[in-house]
């Protein structure tokens, strides 16, 4: 924690690989981001480029930064915002991040009742971060649907489709899926 409240960024390459950590993508790493991605575009050894967010990235960030970012704009262009459903454990992530998100609410409420500041600004839940990649992605990838029954399947494969009625929702097993679809050129911003 302490790396990301001082912003040293730990930049790693293995081979092909270009690993950013210590912070967040949309904010702390947003600048290097921009500038690795530039250096990797400008040596034109690549068609494509693959960026690996966590988990708990918000994603729109990320987009914008691609979009709006005139540094970038000559070299590169987003194809595609992905997101991967765990089909397995979804419903079971989404009720248990609902339910620490209203605690963390109300304990919020209460430390701010407690010391009666202005409100801050709240860090988004993750049930919300997982919404919020739902919403953006224009490409849902129902993972570990081979661990789960059809019913089960169908009814993430639903709810993905109904929060983000625009993406393509496919269902895959290791996440395996052909790299024509990945690389499809759906985004908009």
């Amino acid at each position: 924690m302490d790396l990301v409240k001082t912003r040293q960024v730990s930049v790693k390459k293995h081979g092909d690989i270009v690993e950013m950590s210590n912070g967040c993508i949309c904010c702390t790493l947003k600048d290097d981001m921009i500038k690795q991605v530039k250096k990797i575009a400008k040596t034109k050894k690549y068609d494509y480029l693959i960026i690996e967010a966590t988990g708990v990235s918000t994603p729109l960030p990320v987009a914008q930064a691609f979009a709006y970012t005139e540094a970038i704009q000559p070299y590169v262009e987003l194809y595609s915002m992905v997101t991967v459903i765990d089909a397995l454990h979804f419903e079971e992530n989404l009720i248990s991040n609902e339910l620490v998100a209203q605690e963390e609410k109300q304990e919020r409420r209460g430390r701010r009742r407690k010391e009666k500041k202005k409100e801050e600004e709240e860090q988004p839940t993750l049930a919300e971060l997982m919404l919020d990649q739902l919403e953006v992605a224009d490409l849902v990838l129902v993972n570990k649907t081979d661990l789960v029954n059809a019913k089960q399947r169908n009814a993430v494969m639903g709810y993905a489709q109904g929060i983000n009625p625009r993406s393509e929702v496919i269902a895959t097993n290791h996440s395996q899926i052909d790299l024509s679809i990945l690389l499809k050129k759906r985004f908009d911003l």
